[in-house]
């Protein structure tokens, strides 16, 4: 109402501004008080709610009451119809009547309410055999629907999905190229061997489809076919050979990834395509991508010589010019595989050119990042030049997750140089105050890693470290710096003959056990440089010896038998301990240092090495492997084959002309598929002959030959008929396969 009284007096206010001033603002005024006066909705419609404000008592009151319309007080609240939850028992039983309907209609929208559920990890196998009497749907929609399921479930009830093989064979040869396709897919996904014949045959004839998605579908079910039979290896890689060959790079890619699957020591079929492939990549989508650079990768691996100990040859090359056109994809496992490339294959002085898009994955999420990371990680370690400009990336931000922020860490310990050092250094300086006590004991490690790699600022690290332990900090802090100063101490023990006194005098306010074996640990291994203050502090040991942890006992004892080999005149601390491990361990140095000489004083004061620092990720895995990240060899993991020792000629590398859409099979198929392509053409034919054809078949093989042209004339007919007729047949295999789904289901 209020709509159009406005809209009324809009057009006539409108419609005499011309002749008067007066009027058309009366007009609008009138229309204002209209507007506010009319309300949306009267008080009693059944829309408004009406509540009772409560907001005036106190709390201790009961909250607002719901008091329903005044046309609704009367009616008794049994009878007020309410909502009652939906089980799954309704939705298949819905689903199923649905399924089962003679509307297609609904056949339809149970089959996509289907397909719905399927994508959110429902176990919808129950529905298995009302779907599969919907194979044979006139409706397009339908069948595609219907393999979608079948592909899931198909290995699930290979019996039930041989009932509707036939009916998915004669769609191979159906007008819609994805149908087909799918319906290939269907038949490779059914895990039963005996009608690996019949997948072959599929296979044999969508190679020379006009479609090359038909032609990808059968590149990708070589494998499958592969895996129920392996005694067709020979005829599956004569298959091959045209899908190697094919113009379309969408049919290459799979190709390739069968080969890789059956033959992977075939490199003979790929040599004259290796140039021609190079050239598809930048066409091809984000998984072919990776399915050809891995590839090409093993096969510049056989095939080339390293180009440190060689001249870099032209299809090397070639191949690097391919893939750095690639390193701009918007997904991170294309770049990965690039990097892998250049990592494994060109020269050090070319990975500059990965480093800028390698860094750029640290925009993405913290999983992609931690990938990237990693991979940085290994490669920094032997060409840490190429990511001295990105240094500034590898900064942490506050909002990084823990595993993000110690492979950070790891890196700017790598990258740091005399020239960086002071950045570097202040960055991790700020790190070590972070109040998160785990970071910043990862920021102790590094400023430690960061003292062994530049000797000139090891003073200037151990002036902040000993400042940690001064101050009364976390434990990890603490513990973690005293292990970094012991490690740089052992780098050159003479010049720090104050710095030891002072932790010596500092060991009884230390209370971590770790910070405090180190101290004792250095005291002893260093007590020529300390000889004044040795005494002094076994003796304080001694005091506090019963109280001590393991660690810290076994420590003392060790400082003991150094002292005693030097001052053969201390009185024995653990014999009468506790702990059995301290005991023998007292009477083994006992018996060390009874008889002081040469060998004993060899033995406690031998030089000891400075252990290193364990960096998050290492080993010498693939880069860009699953196995790198995990830091172990995960099953599938193969690692990459050595240099070729001889290359061979260029010119086997020379390109061939694409093969056109119309393809003929090569004449180099086995006599099986032959066979399979002239005398089964259905489920129930195979049967019949693998029952009673075998007695026959010496004898009958040359009538065979000589029959084979003119059923393939009458199959070619028969894919010519009209389309009424494929739809009586259509539905003559639903009635059928409607009556023996529920024996087969019974059974």
């Amino acid at each position: 109402l209020r709509f159009y009284c406005s809209s009324v007096l809009l057009w006539l206010s409108l419609l005499v501004s011309s002749t008067s001033i007066l009027y058309p603002r009366v007009l609008i005024i009138t229309f204002i008080i209209i507007t506010f006066h009319i309300p949306s909705r009267p008080p009693w419609h059944p829309s408004r709610k009406h509540t009772i404000s409560y907001k005036h008592l106190s709390p201790s009151h009961s909250p607002p009451i719901s008091i329903s319309p005044p046309y609704l007080q009367d009616i008794p609240a049994s009878t007020v119809p309410t909502s009652t939850p939906v089980t799954t028992m309704d939705i298949d039983t819905e689903l199923h009547a649905m399924l089962s309907s003679s509307l297609l209609r609904e056949r339809i929208t149970a089959l996509r309410r289907l397909l719905t559920l399927l994508a959110q990890g429902k176990d919808l196998s129950l529905h298995f055999p009302a779907v599969v009497k919907n194979v044979a749907s006139t409706s397009i929609q339908a069948r595609r629907c219907v393999y979608i399921y079948l592909l899931r479930y198909a290995q699930k009830e290979p019996d039930l999905a041989l009932l509707s093989i036939n009916a998915v064979q004669r769609a191979l040869s159906h007008k819609n190229p994805i149908l087909r396709a799918l319906a290939l897919r269907v038949i490779a996904s059914i895990r039963v061997p005996a009608i690996a014949p019949i997948v072959l045959l599929a296979i044999s004839k969508s190679i020379s489809d006009s479609s090359p998605i038909v032609r990808a579908a059968a590149a990708r079910a070589i494998p499958r076919c592969h895996s129920l039979d392996p005694s067709h290896l020979a005829a599956l890689t004569d298959l091959l050979i045209p899908l190697l060959a094919d113009h379309a790079h969408s049919v290459v890619a799979p190709a390739v990834g069968s080969l890789a699957a059956i033959a992977p020591h075939r490199w003979d079929l790929c040599h004259q395509h290796y140039r021609r492939w190079c050239g598809l990549l930048v066409d091809m989508s984000d998984w072919d991508q990776l399915v050809m650079l891995d590839f090409l990768l093993l096969y510049a691996r056989n095939h080339f010589p390293s180009p440190i100990d060689a001249p870099l040859t032209m299809d090397l090359d070639l191949l690097f010019r391919s893939s750095l056109s690639l390193v701009e994809s918007n997904n991170s496992a294309v770049l990965m595989a690039v990097v892998k490339i250049y990592k494994h294959l060109a020269p050090p002085e070319d990975l500059y050119k990965i480093a800028p898009s390698l860094v750029r994955l640290l925009r993405e999420s913290p999983e992609i990042q931690y990938v990237a990371l990693v991979n940085i990680s290994a490669i920094a370690a032997s060409t840490p030049e190429i990511f001295y400009p990105h240094l500034s990336k590898f900064f942490v931000w506050p909002l990084d997750p823990a595993y993000i922020q110690e492979l950070k860490l790891d890196i700017l310990a790598i990258l740091v140089t005399d020239q960086n050092v002071d950045t570097i250094l202040t960055e991790l300086q700020y790190y070590s105050k972070s109040s998160s006590t785990d970071f910043s004991g990862l920021a102790v490690k590094a400023i430690g890693r960061c003292a062994l790699s530049v000797p000139s600022i090891s003073q200037t690290c151990l002036f902040k470290l000993v400042k940690n332990i001064s101050l009364d900090t976390s434990c990890i802090l603490i513990s973690e710096s005293m292990q970094v100063i012991r490690r740089i101490i052992q780098l050159d023990p003479e010049n720090h003959r104050t710095l030891l006194k002072r932790l010596g005098r500092a060991l009884p306010r230390v209370k971590p056990d770790i910070a405090r074996v180190n101290i004792i640990w250095m005291m002893g291994e260093y007590i020529s440089l300390v000889p004044e203050i040795a005494r002094d502090l076994l003796r304080l040991c001694a005091r506090s010896f019963p109280q001590e942890t393991r660690l810290v006992k076994l420590q003392i004892l060790l400082f003991a038998s150094k002292l005693y080999c030097l001052h053969p005149d201390q009185d024995p601390l653990s014999r009468f301990d506790v702990s059995s491990d301290i005991r023998d361990r007292a009477r083994f140095y006992k018996a060390l240092v009874s008889s002081p000489s040469l060998l004993s004083k060899e033995v406690f004061f031998t030089n000891k090495p400075v252990s290193p620092f364990t960096f998050v990720c290492g080993g010498e895995y693939t880069i860009g492997s699953m196995s790198l990240c995990l830091k172990r060899e995960v099953v599938g993991y193969t690692r990459l084959p050595d240099w070729a020792g001889e290359t061979l000629s260029a010119k086997l590398r020379d390109e061939v002309a694409a093969v056109e859409d119309k393809m003929n099979v090569s004449p180099g198929v086995s006599r099986l598929v032959k066979s399979v392509r002239t005398g089964m053409q259905s489920l129930d034919d195979f049967y019949a002959t693998s029952e009673g054809g075998s007695e026959g078949e010496e004898g009958e093989s040359e009538e065979e030959e000589g029959e084979s042209e003119e059923e393939e004339e009458e199959e070619d007919g028969e894919e010519g008929e009209d389309e009424e007729e494929d739809e009586e047949e259509d539905e003559e295999e639903e009635v059928e396969i409607a009556e023996r789904a529920p024996i087969l289901k019974h059974k």
